[in-house]
């Protein structure tokens, strides 16, 4: 299933928004997400639970960053999770090992 960059853009400013009480027309405007450690854990476990991806972003730590270029970090981290399978399997379809 294809997932567009619009729909995970608007994503994540909801999740943003849920977590933060933060109103969609400020980080609209912005173009950036701000938030604090706390809350920063919570929204990127919301965000790579949702979308089945890692994004290497869990630390105790504040989380800045431009909304689109989260939004492109997500596709991609997506995209390399559904490539890796067919890239580790063999002619029958049984995956090789990695070792």
């Amino acid at each position: 299933m294809t997932i567009s960059f619009d729909f995970v853009k608007h994503f994540i400013i909801k999740t943003a928004c849920d977590t933060t009480g933060d109103e969609p027309e400020e980080l609209l405007e912005s173009g950036r997400l701000e938030i604090a450690p706390r809350d920063a854990i919570e929204f990127v476990v919301r965000l790579e639970t949702t979308f089945d991806c890692v994004l290497g972003r869990l630390s105790y730590a504040p989380l800045s960053v431009d909304i689109d270029e989260l939004a492109f970090r997500v596709l991609a981290a997506r995209e390399a999770v559904a490539t890796r399978p067919s890239e580790r399997a063999g002619k029958d379809g049984a995956y090789a090992d990695p070792a």
